[in-house]
């Protein structure tokens, strides 16, 4: 019987994952920055990764660094984009006819709010309108005149609960 781990295709189990192979995922794991495209790419199930990553800590580390990389590669090429735009082709009658070069002043946006967020944030204020009226007395002239207890007067009465007669 074939061994399963050597049958293309086939996903293996966490424990029989060689060194060579981790090692791939990392590449995998810096080239994409995502866990599921690297393990598609060397045919294992993201199951098993995390599996080894939680009881690896130097696999653990690689990880994080991978992704980190990978993070840092797509940063590159978001302001690569948001800079020198994307050409699109033109086509005119169903067939192609040039190229429209696009820039993305939203990627441009997103990357100077990341970079800048003291300058960029978005800034929403809230207004309020109507009138509000506020007569500001000291606790003692309000117990003095009553007002305290006047208002105390028209809160509702404490619920009584059913398993708490006393209401304590």
């Amino acid at each position: 019987m074939a061994d399963p781990a050597r049958i293309p295709g086939r996903r293996t189990s966490c424990g029989r994952i060689s060194d060579a192979r981790k090692q791939r995922f990392l590449t995998a794991l810096e080239e994409t920055a995502s866990v599921t495209a690297a393990c598609a790419r060397i045919v294992v199930s993201t199951r098993a990764m995390y599996e080894i990553r939680k009881r690896d800590p130097e696999f653990r580390k690689a990880w994080a660094a991978a992704i980190e990389l990978g993070i840092d590669a797509l940063e590159d090429e978001a302001v690569r984009r948001a800079r020198e735009g994307v050409d699109e082709p033109v086509f005119h009658r169903g067939s192609k006819c040039g190229n429209i070069r696009r820039y993305s002043d939203t990627l441009l946006m997103f990357i100077l709010k990341a970079a800048r967020p003291e300058k960029y944030k978005d800034r929403a204020a809230n207004e309020i309108s109507g009138g509000l009226s506020v007569n500001v007395v000291s606790f003692a002239d309000a117990v003095e005149s009553g007002g305290i207890v006047d208002a105390a007067a028209q809160l509702p009465a404490p619920a009584v609960s059913a398993t708490d007669p006393e209401g304590a």
